[in-house]
């Protein structure tokens, strides 16, 4: 048996070893001529199956003759035609164009639907014939090979076309399809050609961000395979990329929440996109920390966006000695702000600012705990640089008054010890109560009140001959002081209460004042301020007549009889 192509011998194959065409077995073509024969009449004209073909010349038309007529179909058998010779190759003989096996057509390196449409040609070659001699018979006429090699032709481009597809070369496919025309599937596949030359753009079109040209192709992808596995393939990728499209559009605007939720929307490509979704997640950590004064969170999230681990896991596994300084900072341990300034480098803009922002916080800290240890004048000096930093300025008004109080006590105190060792105990007394917890102003306070005196005189009189019988009102203990008319004391004495005590003087003209009180804070304070200082009243003056050898009797009580009166005496003690 010959190729009806080449004419080269060919094994008992399908398809010739040498040329790839189709064998055309004698047998297979006496029965399409049987079959044919009985579904249509004979024809006395042939047309070319494919226009575009160059037209041959038409062979001259050869007239039946009458001694050897046609046979009928039934009187036909396979014995009647001719075996080919073995040293010439057999005629071509036309046949229908075998069915090409489809190879996988390739979408974006995926296998073409289950099935693809096949077209039957506009203008389908119906051919009547017998081989008789090496001549193609047609009915009554008869055509030398010519139909046969183009219906070769059409059959060797058309398979040239699907094995240029099932390679992936589909600009070649594209072309040879175009150039079949509506033969068979040629459309389809043409269609299909070009939409995988199309869509070898797509990874160039996400690299460069084109979103809106991928999701273009994509969806003719999906309108071209409809609801097969292909089809909603596409689908799910055009919901990613318009995902990712939206996602990068919020990381322009500085909304990394919203560009997180795109990239967590992400199915197919999900993988493609895992550093800039991790990178989405460190910022929205970042303004989190920002926002709740997580100055150590602010500083390891930057440093993780720095060496581009977002997911800072060298906070679980520290390599490095800088990833072990930020690791420590993080979980608590000293904190090196200088150090921390060698380390992190932010972008600039924003990441930045959030650093320099954490600095401040660290610094804030580092006051506060100078507050806390009453170290106010550092603390005051810290508050004042951080400026308008959180509640700085509030906190440095707070150290500021605790230094202005603090320095008032300072010179109360000072004061207070002056007068305690001056005498003024009871001076010293108010100066150490108005400092209450200061130092050790409290149990110097309670020391300034002294013991009372016991009744009588604490000053000698400046002579004698005149005596003088005192006695003190019952609830009240006295403190009486003489002056003479120069107005120096000449005498003074203390009658406990209820107490009655006598003096002796010089016989002469005295004014006489009193103090009444119950805690005793020495002759200089006397009864201190709550007490009450008096003037004696002899009717309207304040002079006193004591004559010598007599004895006089003054008795101190809180009635309105006697013949004594007083007056307020202005300066309490001091007045005294």
């Amino acid at each position: 048996m010959f190729c009806s192509n080449c004419g080269k011998p060919v094994a008992d194959t399908p398809f010739c070893s040498n040329c790839g065409a189709k064998v055309i077995k004698p047998e297979e073509v006496f029965e399409k001529v049987e079959e044919t024969v009985k579904e249509e009449p004979a024809k006395a004209d042939i047309e070319p199956a494919i226009e575009e073909e160059p037209k041959a010349e038409p062979a001259p038309e050869v007239e039946a003759k009458e001694e050897v007529p046609a046979a009928a179909p039934e009187e036909v058998t396979k014995e009647e035609v001719p075996a080919p010779p073995e040293e010439a190759p057999a005629p071509a003989a036309p046949v229908a164009p075998a069915e090409p096996v489809q190879p996988a057509a390739p979408v974006m390196q995926t296998p073409a639907p289950a099935a693809a449409p096949k077209k039957r040609s506009k203008k389908p070659l119906i051919i009547i014939l017998s081989v008789v001699g090496g001549l193609i018979i047609l009915g009554a006429a008869a055509v030398v090979g010519v139909i046969g090699y183009r219906q070769y032709t059409i059959t060797q481009k058309y398979n040239e076309a699907m094995t240029a597809f099932g390679e992936g070369k589909y600009e070649e496919s594209l072309g040879l399809f175009n150039e079949l025309g509506d033969y068979e599937d040629s459309e389809y596949y043409a269609e299909y050609s070009e939409l995988e030359i199309e869509s070898k753009k797509i990874d160039g079109l996400i690299s460069s961000k084109d979103y809106d040209g991928a999701i273009r192709i994509l969806k003719e992808r999906k309108d071209f395979f409809g609801s097969d596995s292909e089809g909603k393939k596409a689908a799910v990728l055009i919901d990613d990329y318009t995902n990712v499209k939206a996602a990068y559009e919020y990381m322009d605007q500085g909304d990394y929440e919203n560009a997180l939720v795109k990239f967590n929307s992400i199915q197919e490509v999900y993988a493609d996109y895992n550093y800039d979704r991790n990178y989405c997640d460190a910022m929205c950590r970042l303004y989190n920390a920002r926002e709740e004064n997580n100055w150590t969170g602010i500083i390891a999230t930057l440093y993780g966006l720095q060496i581009q681990d977002p997911e800072m896991m060298f906070l679980v596994d520290p390599k490095t000695d800088e990833d072990k300084v930020i690791t420590d900072a993080y979980n608590g341990g000293e904190v090196d702000v200088d150090k921390i300034c060698e380390i992190v480098k932010p972008a600039a803009g924003e990441q930045s600012d959030i650093f320099e922002y954490a600095l401040k916080g660290f610094k804030y800290e580092d006051a506060v705990k100078l507050q806390e240890k009453k170290k106010y004048k550092d603390a005051m000096a810290a508050f004042q640089e951080l400026g308008d930093f959180l509640d700085s300025q509030d906190r440095y008004s707070s150290c500021k008054a605790i230094l202005d109080k603090e320095e008032k006590q300072a010179k109360a105190y000072a004061t207070a010890e002056e007068y305690f060792k001056n005498g003024e105990y009871y001076k010293a007394q108010q100066a150490y109560a108005s400092i209450p917890g200061y130092k050790d102003s409290d149990t110097k306070a309670s020391q300034c009140e002294q013991e009372l005196p016991e009744s009588g005189s604490m000053k000698k009189s400046n002579g004698s001959g005149v005596n003088m019988k005192i006695t003190a009102p019952s609830g009240n203990n006295v403190f009486l002081k003489f002056y003479d008319a120069s107005g120096n004391a000449v005498a003074q004495i203390f009658i406990r209460a209820g107490k009655t005590a006598k003096l002796k003087l010089k016989p002469m003209t005295y004014t006489i004042k009193a103090a009444y009180g119950d805690k005793w804070y020495g002759d200089k304070d006397l009864f201190g301020g709550k007490a009450s200082y008096s003037q004696l009243m002899n009717g309207s003056s304040q002079d006193f007549q004591l004559k010598r050898n007599y004895t006089y009797t003054l008795r101190l009580m809180a009635s309105t009889t006697g013949n004594v009166g007083s007056s307020t005496v202005p300066g309490g003690a001091d007045g005294m």
